[in-house]
């Protein structure tokens, strides 16, 4: 696909019309106009605080459980700041399930 749209955004430099050369290559015109960007490195950020610590041992230890219910765990046990974190989920699908 990637060389599909860098061959594509070559013909419109040259000179051929944007919507005739992104049907004819079966891309989208938004493919062509869109600027490329550096991908992000892959990977979440490490758990560096001690409330992130915690975070991911009670999502560990509920692997089944999801964000808000791991922040009700957490208010629980007497940490009333902590809002549901996304970021810092120790696995996106329990271990049984990979």
């Amino acid at each position: 696909m990637r060389e599909r749209v860098a061959r594509s955004r070559n013909l419109v430099a040259v000179g051929y019309p944007t919507a005739t050369t992104a049907r004819v290559m079966q891309i989208s015109r938004r493919a062509i106009y869109r600027t490329p960007k550096q991908r992000p490195a892959a990977g979440r950020r490490p758990a560096t605080g001690t409330i992130d610590r915690a975070i991911v041992e009670v999502a560990k230890a509920n692997p089944t459980d999801g964000t808000r219910m791991v922040a009700a765990v957490m208010r629980a046990e007497g940490l009333s700041n902590v809002t549901a974190r996304r970021g810092v989920a120790a696995d996106p699908l329990p271990s049984k399930m990979k």
